[in-house]
């Protein structure tokens, strides 16, 4: 998100390989608990930056899933479904991407 806001007119590849609050400011400070439990402003302003970076009608960023489990993260997080790259993407149509039909039972 930050090579994206000092960069903005350079193509980029975003790999996602882990839970994306791993990334947003805030979620790291306590220590007792773990990044999905990490609700603050900081965090909500990051994911809505992510999702506006992967979304962009500009398509200078492109992003992929280095897992399924971290594609269902974005998707569920930053509500922006990416597809699976990798040995991930070699078993599924290049279409296929998740989809959030049980939310509360899911994450």
């Amino acid at each position: 998100v930050l090579f994206d806001e000092l960069f903005p007119t350079k193509a980029l590849l975003f790999v996602a390989i882990a839970n994306p609050l791993f990334a947003a400011p805030g979620c790291a400070r306590r220590e007792d608990s773990t990044v999905s439990e990490c609700e603050t402003q900081e965090a909500t302003e990051y994911l809505a930056a992510l999702r506006s970076m992967l979304l962009s009608p500009s398509g200078l960023v492109r992003g992929v899933a280095a897992y399924t489990v971290t594609a269902a993260l974005v998707g569920h997080q930053a509500g922006v479904a990416l597809p699976l790259a990798g040995k991930a993407g070699r078993y599924l149509p290049a279409a296929a991407s998740w989809r959030l039909e049980r939310g509360a039972e899911v994450l």
